[in-house]
């Protein structure tokens, strides 16, 4: 979804967002650091390195919203880009603003994790070393449902992460018209989208 807007901010207009959303969900779930090390609560990460695998992506915008909302400044953050476990073998696709970094060619942000090179990485799919008891990674916030209704009540809803575009020359044509205004309706009756756990 911020992509799209992205694009419509740079005037490309080719395509036309419907209200629907495949991917709604939070974000305390995400956030995951060194099992047993000195990051034990959201306050401990004030200042502090943290890795994620996009800076333009709906998903880290949330993430960083969802700092705001447990009293930390996204702009106070050393911020990382990169794979989380597979290792960086290419050049950044995106310019990064300043200060923004990406790891060294061959390394992934786990790998700058578990060396102390970062304090906590966000990640939508569980990081491989990740193990509620006994991984080398947890959760920051184990009990994160807790932490996600509290974060949820003030907004009175959920997170959309990706949304369904059209093409602007497609979207009247007889089936299309037909096919966009019955994902439209199926997104409204369905009222949430995925979650993962």
């Amino acid at each position: 979804m911020a992509q799209y807007l992205y694009r419509i901010d740079k005037g490309d207009r080719r395509y036309v967002g419907l209200p629907v959303f495949p991917l709604r969900n939070f974000t305390a779930r995400d956030l995951y650091v060194r099992q047993g090390g000195p990051i034990r609560k959201p306050a401990d990460l004030a200042g502090k390195r943290i890795g994620m695998y996009s800076h333009t992506a709906s998903g880290s915008i949330w993430y960083r919203h969802f700092l705001r909302f447990v009293g930390l400044d996204p702009a106070a953050i050393e911020w990382w880009i990169g794979d989380i476990d597979t290792p960086w073998s290419a050049p950044m696709d995106q310019t990064l603003p300043a200060g923004v970094h990406a790891p060294a060619q061959g390394r992934s942000l786990s790998d700058m994790l578990m060396a102390g090179e970062l304090e906590a990485v966000y990640s939508p799919p569980r990081p491989e070393a990740y193990h509620p008891s006994t991984g080398a990674v947890a959760r920051l916030f184990p009990d994160f449902r807790a932490v996600e209704q509290e974060y949820f009540r003030p907004m009175d809803r959920e997170e959309p992460r990706r949304g369904v575009q059209r093409r602007q020359r497609l979207l009247h044509r007889g089936p299309e018209r037909v096919s966009v205004r019955h994902a439209v309706a199926r997104g409204r009756a369905r009222g949430h989208g995925g979650r993962h756990g």
